[in-house]
């Protein structure tokens, strides 16, 4: 059987709604191919028109029959995690090898000292890539993909 799928509009207000205070930018792709990155999405339920601040202060009044798609950025954690994994394992053989040869600490402590500074080169290097591809991702929210 075939179920109905959800109108535009109400899509669109239920992802409003939903949304809550964000500040990772929406982007919406109209039908005539126009991309918008767009912050603080309103929609509003009288006119059934979506009102949008774009990124450069102006304000937009979109009607749903004219969009497209609506993506959001989302974090990309598998890759993160293995980012992390692979700082925090670094920084223990790392400091390991070290602290073996340059003092008199014992390995146990090498490790741990070298996990410490993996955990921190971890954050630091996250936050630096935050804005590559590999650690983001776009998510369609409307149309919605269909659910599985």
């Amino acid at each position: 059987m075939t179920y109905p799928t959800t109108p535009t509009h109400a899509q669109l207000a239920d992802y409003v709604a939903l949304r809550g205070p964000k500040q990772v930018p929406t982007r919406v792709r109209l039908k005539s191919g126009e991309e918008l990155l767009v912050r603080d999405p309103h929609f509003d339920d009288d006119r059934l028109t979506l009102w949008v601040t774009c990124l450069d202060g102006t304000a937009r009044e979109i009607a749903p029959v004219d969009v497209a798609e609506v993506t959001e950025r989302r974090a990309n954690w598998a890759a993160r995690a293995a980012l992390a994994a692979v700082s925090v394992s670094a920084g223990a053989v790392a400091g390991a090898i070290v602290l073996r040869g340059v003092s008199e600490l014992s390995l146990k402590d090498g490790l741990l000292l070298g996990a410490i500074v993996g955990t921190v080169l971890a954050r630091v290097v996250m936050w630096l890539c935050q804005g590559m591809r590999f650690f983001a991702r776009r998510k369609r929210v409307i149309p919605g993909p269909p659910s599985n």
